[in-house]
């Protein structure tokens, strides 16, 4: 982390005035420096076992210390990893002016930066900064492969007739009318894009809603057909809970997710015919803090009391041994957060 910092020191005085080439000079630097990290970075990822309590951010891009976002994922217990958020940027820049907005790009990109450097200066002992992609040309393309072909797979099983493609399901799915018609009622309720509370909406208004939101930073999404966007929005949402599986099956780490359409994805693969690998115990270690960073604001406490009094998992393994679970298997949401109004009120926060 020393070392990735001191590269990422040589551009802080400059990265305010970095134009597209800029920046992607410094991501050329940063992938060089991972690409010779790389056995450290298998050796590691290869060792971990489930019992090492080694969770990664999942569904977001950076930590976002300026919102707080360290003082909330500090409650999860044992070592605490961030994807590196420059090189998630990345894909960004394989793009053309007509297909990528780089002025928005850029900023967003300036924000991580700002961001992995107070990381790494002051939060470098509770937060640690690795790459989870792959690095290599060769690797990304077997890997992105594989992703899409799952997440292709578990979007063909919202709907109510049967698809051997995505083409067959786009050529029978070309208006947003016929979508509504063949997805399963429940499931489209729960297909959301822009935010939780649009899960009322009809297919029409979440498409075009998160058009609205999206075409900010990829511009030609306005020149889609109603399946293509449709088949677009969905599938990079499924996309990421097929690599949260991957990342909790394969590498043997936890997620921990703040984002709601993130977590709206996972909980549906989560409870879907696909997952035969996590049990009940698995999900409640994502839900909790999900649940604690939706229902608390972590702003109002310094952040050394928040790790010192409910970091670690204390907070969350007193609430898993409190809450009752119902006949059907799930806890109540309100019996979460009443657990962990009852532990913090005992804790005399400043």
């Amino acid at each position: 982390m020393k070392e990735y910092l001191s590269i990422l020191e040589k551009y802080e005085d400059k990265i305010d005035c970095f134009e597209q080439e800029d920046i992607k000079r410094l991501i050329g630097e940063v992938r060089l420096f991972w690409y010779r990290q790389k056995r450290y970075i298998r050796y590691f990822l290869s060792n971990i076992d489930k019992e090492d309590n080694v969770t990664y951010l999942s569904g977001a891009v950076r930590l976002d210390i300026k919102n707080s976002g360290h003082k909330e994922y500090i409650i999860v217990k044992g070592c605490k990893l961030v994807n590196d958020p420059l090189m998630k940027m990345t894909s960004f820049y394989h793009g053309t002016d007509g297909e990528i907005n780089f002025e928005t790009a850029n900023r967003y990109l300036k924000d991580c930066f700002s961001d992995m450097l107070v990381l790494l200066r002051e939060y470098s002992e509770d937060f640690f900064v690795i790459l989870l992609e792959t690095i290599t040309t060769t690797d990304n393309d077997e890997y992105h492969k594989a992703l899409v072909d799952a997440a292709e797979q578990m979007l063909l099983s919202f709907f109510s007739k049967r698809y051997g493609s995505i083409e067959e399901m786009k050529n029978d799915n070309s208006s947003y009318e016929e979508l509504d018609n063949h997805l399963y009622s429940w499931i489209k309720e729960r297909l959301v894009f822009d935010s939780i509370e649009d899960s009322k909406l009809s297919i029409e208004e979440k498409c075009k809603k998160a058009l609205n939101a999206e075409k900010e930073y990829i511009p030609f999404m306005e020149s889609m057909s109603e399946s293509d966007l449709f088949f677009i929005l969905v599938i990079q949402h499924c996309m990421g809970a097929m690599a949260t599986f991957n990342c909790m099956q394969n590498l043997r780490i936890m997620p921990y997710i703040r984002n709601d359409i993130a977590f709206q994805y996972f909980d549906l693969l989560f409870h879907s015919s696909i997952n035969g690998k996590f049990d009940i115990l698995d999900y409640l270690q994502v839900l909790v803090p999900y649940i604690l960073q939706k229902k608390f604001d972590f702003s109002e406490w310094d952040y050394e009391e928040v790790k010192q009094k409910m970091g670690e998992g204390v907070l969350i393994d007193y609430i898993l041994e409190n809450i009752v679970i119902e006949e059907d298997g799930y806890p109540r949401i309100s019996d979460i957060v009443e657990k962990a109004k009852d532990y913090i009120e005992k804790l005399e926060m400043s």
